[in-house]
């Protein structure tokens, strides 16, 4: 199955439509280095919301896709740090560099295991980032409530890493079908989430 039902059509045109809004709009109030690492963050959003329209479900089985797809966690985590550990985001942005460069080399090796644990070092670390971070802040009084909406975009992008490793895997615990159903109504909800915290959140 790779044809993809109407009404999953409406939600990626729904997420394609967010994430061009806060690229055009931007967010009020952050430094331009954050706003450029939102801006790319939710171009891929779009670009992905575009391409599964046009060229189906087929395209998440890709492995180009595991490189794309690594962007968006990289660039939410690391407009964190910027905005709230200053002091961090420098050797922070070094790590996360490192980490892309990484997943583009496993791509040349035939090793299946360097390409999943390449992905999985680089997510681990930006989802962790994403997911403990707001909460950290809040708890602190650092972030309104809102804030912790981010948190919430960071566990719908680890459910879509889960995602994407059983399509690669050919796992037998989530049909491929479902997965597919299932992957429009996360990246909305995960785009619905970052823009919702990052808008109203400071």
């Amino acid at each position: 199955m790779t044809e993809i039902p109407k009404y999953n059509k409406v939600l990626l045109l729904l997420t394609g439509f967010l994430g061009g809004y806060e690229i055009v709009k931007g967010v009020d109030g952050y430094p331009p280095h954050i706003v450029i690492l939102l801006t790319i963050s939710f171009g891929i959003i779009l670009l992905t919301s575009l391409l599964l329209i046009f060229l189906g479900f087929r395209i998440l089985e890709e492995p180009v896709v595991a490189v794309i797809a690594s962007i968006l966690p990289l660039g939410i985590s690391s407009a964190i740090v910027a905005l709230k550990f200053p002091n961090l985001f420098t050797p922070y942005l070094i790590i996360s560099f490192a980490g892309f460069i990484t997943i583009i080399i496993s791509r040349f090796f035939k090793s299946h295991l360097a390409a999943v644990l390449s992905l999985a070092m680089v997510h681990s670390i930006a989802g962790l980032t994403i997911f403990f971070s707001p909460i950290y802040l809040y708890q602190n009084g650092l972030v309104t409530a809102s804030f912790l909406l981010v948190s919430l975009g960071g566990a719908f992008i680890g459910l879509g890493g889960i995602f994407l490793f059983l399509l690669k895997s050919k796992s037998s615990i989530l049909p491929s079908k479902k997965i597919y159903n299932l992957f429009p109504a996360l990246l909305f909800f995960m785009t619905i989430s970052f823009l919702a915290g990052f808008m109203n959140g400071m």
